[in-house]
């Protein structure tokens, strides 16, 4: 099973936005990547992201591009200070 790990695009500064959501770079970033990766047939059954907004985003754009079978889920495990080995043995 192929395992594509991906961290979310450019986001907004904290002063900018403090939700920080993708920024105009960021999403035309994430699209761009998108296309091409759909371009090469590749295939995802599910995509999961972190409860940030910007994850969610990212996500959300790649299905657009990838329509992955079993969805977009947010799943607990994925924020930067998480335990690594606790989500792989989630796997």
């Amino acid at each position: 099973m192929p395992l594509y790990l991906v961290q979310h695009a450019k986001a907004l500064t904290r002063e900018e936005d403090p939700r920080r959501p993708l920024s105009e770079e960021g999403i035309a970033d994430v699209s761009r990547i998108a296309s091409v990766a759909a371009g090469y047939d590749v295939q995802v059954r599910r995509i999961c992201h972190s409860g940030k907004r910007r994850a969610r985003q990212t996500a959300e754009i790649l299905a657009r591009h990838l329509e992955p079978s079993r969805g977009v889920v947010e799943i607990s495990g994925l924020d930067p200070m998480d335990d690594v080995a606790a989500f792989a043995g989630s796997l």
